[in-house]
């Protein structure tokens, strides 16, 4: 937003208005025959770590500070959720966040709503024995779940990554749920079905997660039908949640490097901490637009 001012007064003023509750939606205009591996899709890291069953530990262990849902409303098109023992989301061990029915529950209102999206959730196997049932899963989002036999039947033996956006959101939209375990589901796929390659540096510094980003970004081909994915978390200086504010040099630090390499290939998914604070699905829309040509729309008003 740019305001002006005269003597104290509001005369005028420009925005860029960016629904991101509705963010492949709106787009679907124009990027209806690009491929997924044309979108940059906001993701958010450890997604249902938004809160802990023990009060005391959120402020010290959560990724996030607001709920599924609410990611949904802010762009978040990824999601990184660890199952774990008793249906629970949890990260490291004991540490449990939300039960799975919260988690998603959350999935089901937002698109029971109307909102007619592309989702992705990669569902992974945290330490443990793992109970999670994809049959209960699907009581939520069963009606959403993208199936293995409706793009078999429409798109053949096609990689997921070449398929046209407009067939994978459909009528009402989808989830593409990735499933990393033994269970044979066809609304699920398996890791081999979507590959994401994963760039994070193992390093919480600032300066050493973007270079390792970059060298990743300059070695990626696509040659196995893989996601680019940039994991930006980085936790400078001590204590907790420090990523906050990295998260608002996220943009600054994406836009003003090349986002393409050598071979015209880019990050798919930028992957955060606390999401809120990156702004990450207005500057995912901004980077889908450049890298597809696509011409950014300005509302602009004034007042005096």
């Amino acid at each position: 937003m740019c305001t002006h001012s005269s003597s104290g007064k509001l005369y005028q003023v420009s925005t860029t208005l960016s629904d991101t509750g509705r963010f492949f939606e709106k787009l679907l205009p124009q990027i209806r025959n690009l491929p997924l591996k044309q979108m940059v899709f906001a993701g958010s890291h450890n997604s249902g770590l938004y809160h802990m069953n023990i009060p005391f530990i959120d402020p010290l262990s959560a990724t996030q500070e607001i709920g599924i849902y609410e990611q949904l409303l802010r762009g978040v098109r990824y999601f990184d959720l660890r199952v774990g023992t008793d249906r629970h989301i949890i990260r490291h061990g004991c540490l449990e966040g939300p039960l799975m029915g919260e988690i998603f529950a959350d999935f089901q209102q937002f698109f029971d709503e109307g909102h007619k999206e592309l989702v992705i959730i990669n569902l992974e196997r945290e330490d443990g024995e793992n109970k999670c049932d994809i049959k209960e899963i699907l009581d939520y989002i069963g009606a959403y779940a993208l199936r293995r036999s409706e793009v078999g039947q429409q798109c053949g033996a096609q990689r997921l990554a070449d398929i046209q956006m407009e067939m994978l959101i459909g009528d009402t939209g989808h989830i593409i749920l990735i499933a990393n375990d033994e269970q044979e589901c066809d609304h699920a796929w398996k890791t081999a079905d979507l590959r994401i390659r994963n760039t994070w540096a193992g390093d919480m510094d600032e300066g050493a997660m973007i270079r390792h980003m970059y060298e990743e970004l300059d070695a990626f081909d696509d040659s196995r039908g893989e996601l680019l994915l940039f994991a930006w978390f980085p936790s400078t200086g001590t204590g907790f949640g420090n990523s906050k504010g990295a998260n608002a040099r996220l943009i600054e630090t994406i836009t003003t490097r090349p986002f393409k390499n050598q071979r015209g290939k880019f990050p798919n998914i930028i992957q955060c901490d606390y999401v809120e604070y990156a702004r990450v699905g207005m500057l995912c829309e901004h980077l889908i637009r450049q890298v597809n040509g696509i011409p950014h729309e300005m509302a602009v008003s004034s007042a005096s």
